[in-house]
């Protein structure tokens, strides 16, 4: 009996110093989170394409951190590349639209050559069927 009270009291001193042992572990543990981020502060955030979205003519919508000055350059820079890109394509469709408006007014233009021909056509074909009515009248196959 006297072995088995021993033994549970071995048991628990050493479960006690597994527990101490556990306990600094912890606190190292801790104190080197809290140092990994005072260094990861100081360092800035690093880039996590996860926590930050971003679509052409708005600005980035961060989940996660705020962005950091030279990031939020880096978005002003990308920003004015695309709105430099917009303003070229806009250009090239102003261009084919002036030019498909051209060639608009220039079809209109033909299209009322062809029907002020057609009624030239028309009148001169009404005036040969009356002279052609009138002389056979006139010769009397009428």
């Amino acid at each position: 009996m006297t072995r088995g009270i021993a033994r549970s009291r071995y048991e628990k001193q050493r479960k006690g110093e597994d527990m101490k042992k556990l306990k600094l572990n912890m606190e190292l543990i801790s104190k080197e989170k809290r140092a990994g981020k005072r260094s990861y502060r100081k360092q800035g955030r690093k880039k996590f394409p996860s926590r930050e979205s971003t679509s052409p003519g708005c600005r980035a919508k961060v989940v996660g951190k705020k962005l950091h000055r030279c990031q939020s350059r880096l978005q002003v820079v990308l920003m004015q590349t695309e709105l430099a890109k917009t303003k070229v394509e806009l250009s090239e469709s102003a261009e084919s639209l002036l030019a498909a408006k051209i060639e608009a007014n220039q079809a209109e233009a033909k299209i009322e050559l062809l029907m002020t021909r057609r009624n030239e056509l028309m009148d001169n074909f009404l005036e040969m069927k009356e002279a052609e009515a009138f002389l056979m009248l006139k010769l009397g196959f009428l």
